[in-house]
């Protein structure tokens, strides 16, 4: 917080801050604070609570009297259980209380993802945020950039980085880019990037599939079988 000030008020001014954590090793709540006038020196307190925001519920920590006209820092320890701070100017007929850099330990949140907007070229094409993993953009074209943003309960993230759609070469993709072959413990399809891949037994029962990559290896138990990526079949055998 920069340079925030306070008139001193009767029955004192109470500045509260965000939900905080106070446990054993956490920096305890601080400020910088001066009177603005020497001659009108400022009386602060500190107060807690465990959760309201009433201020009758807040319970004090600790007071400072006749703050000096310099920056001095402020210190506040809280006992375990503290969820609230609060600073109160329980000063009357002064001028004027000036309160920089509050600093504290905020609670933790548990960030919870509610959904995700999808950007294309710079603009959101989705009216609600998806829960899906999976969009259809049906205006969307080739040489469109995309980006997508997660949407938690307390906002929405910064969208992550782009996609270009463009052409991958997916029907090009035939028996002599494919490779297909056998490793211990495993199958390895390399080149069947965009095709299926299905894996079988010898007796024609489908073991296993998979989307292709650059790269795919498929866990596999000993034994013969036939793998088909793209247009190219092989039977491999794993040991």
């Amino acid at each position: 917080m920069r340079h925030a000030y306070f008139f001193s008020l009767a029955g004192g001014a109470l500045l509260l801050a965000a939900s905080l954590q106070a446990e054993v090793g956490t920096t305890p709540p601080q400020a910088d604070m001066r009177s603005k006038r020497a001659s009108s020196p400022e009386n602060i307190e500190g107060l807690y609570s465990t959760g309201s925001l009433d201020p009758a519920d807040f319970i004090s920590v600790g007071k400072h009297i006749d703050v000096p006209q310099g920056w001095t820092m402020y210190s506040f320890d809280l006992p375990a259980g503290a969820k609230r701070f609060a600073i109160r100017a329980n000063s009357q007929a002064t001028f004027l209380l000036q309160i920089d850099d509050v600093t504290y330990q905020p609670m933790p949140l548990e960030l919870e993802i509610k959904g995700y907007n999808v950007w294309r070229n710079g603009e959101r094409v989705t009216t609600e945020p998806v829960e899906a993993l999976t969009y259809l953009d049906k205006d969307g074209k080739m040489g469109d950039t995309y980006r997508i943003s997660p949407v938690f309960q307390v906002g929405e993230a910064v969208p992550g980085a782009s996609l270009l759609i463009s052409r991958s070469g997916v029907d090009s993709v035939s028996a002599d880019t494919v490779r297909i072959y056998a490793v211990e413990g495993a199958i390895v399809v390399a080149g069947a990037q965009g095709s299926g891949i299905s894996v079988y037994t010898v007796d024609g029962a489908l073991y296993k599939s998979a989307e292709g990559l650059f790269s795919n290896v498929i866990p596999a138990a000993p034994g013969i079988y036939i793998v088909k990526a793209g247009n190219k079949v092989a039977k491999v055998v794993v040991k």
